[in-house]
């Protein structure tokens, strides 16, 4: 059973999430794509699959993975890369949505 504590930040966590969809569903996919990205870079069995299709290289472009160029802008290699990244993006993406600026250009910009 989880304590109250848990069950608060999980609730947190929940409930903010929930709030970032509401201001913007294109945040929220994007945020979600790159913690789940960021997780599958962890598990050593996928480095190869992660390499060879979310990394901008010459290499991948040579044999034809031309969506490892747009992959690469939410693949992160680090917990601080993805922590300030995904700080900038949900920090400047809801003043930006109300704009005439698309999200699209922060996301490959990252």
């Amino acid at each position: 059973p989880a304590t109250a504590r848990e069950s608060s930040v999980i609730g947190r966590i929940r409930d903010y999430a929930v709030s970032i969809h509401r201001t913007s569903p294109t945040l929220s996919v994007v945020s979600s794509a790159c913690v789940l990205f960021f997780a599958m870079w962890q598990v050593p069995s996928l480095n190869t699959f992660m390499q060879r299709n979310f990394v901008c290289s010459h290499r991948n472009v040579r044999e034809g993975r031309i969506h490892s160029l747009a992959l690469a802008a939410v693949s992160h290699a680090s917990p601080l890369h993805l922590a300030v990244n995904l700080a900038t993006f949900l920090g400047l993406g809801p003043s930006l949505r109300q704009g005439k600026w698309p999200l699209w250009h922060l996301v490959l910009g990252a």
